[in-house]
């Protein structure tokens, strides 16, 4: 989660009655921090038209250029992805997105990276930390294993050496994951 606090220090002639000393002795004063919890952008789905199309705007207001639109398909695929940088990996596809289309309207094929990367594509959010690890480390387990039996032809043996873990370690894993060897 995203947080943000504010803090001011005043000068010593401040005139706050909420004044202290400082580790150097003079006198300072603070206001109150407050933190505000943003959820991520993959939980506020409905929050990505209004960030794409404000940096659209902006853009075209800073290179003094045409106004550009996405359409409804680019905007489909912006929904979908689950946004693991955030705002900011928002922010920098949309501007490269625009940099990239000539014309009015920018399409699905400026987003190809976002649109065919499955393991990032949206889905509910796991509850903690290591069940988002648990399956990212799934993910990969599968792809490892999966590449290890086309280079080996199948060969078990061969392919939980590549892999540097037993036979046996191997055959549960794949039917664990569900393998088709």
């Amino acid at each position: 989660m995203a947080r943000s606090s504010a803090g001011m220090r005043l000068g010593p002639t401040s005139t706050i009655a909420n004044r202290r000393r400082s580790e150097h002795g003079r006198k300072t004063s603070r206001c109150e921090s407050k933190s505000i919890d943003v959820p991520p952008l993959r939980q506020r789905k409905e929050d990505i038209p209004i960030l794409a199309n404000h940096y659209l705007n902006r853009w075209s207001g800073d290179l003094k250029a045409k106004t550009k639109e996405l359409s409804a398909e680019a905007m489909d695929i912006l929904t979908s992805y689950a946004w693991p940088g955030n705002i900011r990996q928002l922010e920098q596809e949309v501007k490269r997105a625009y940099l990239a289309e000539q014309g009015a309207k920018i399409g699905p094929e400026h987003f190809r990276p976002l649109k065919f990367d499955k393991r990032l594509a949206a889905k509910p959010s796991p509850n903690s930390l290591k069940e988002q690890k648990r399956e990212m480390i799934a993910i990969l387990e599968k792809e490892a294993i999966s590449d290890a039996l086309k280079k080996t032809a199948g060969n078990r043996s061969r392919a939980a050496v590549l892999l540097s873990i037993s036979r046996q370690e191997l055959i549960r894993k794949i039917a664990r994951y569900k393998i088709k060897a």
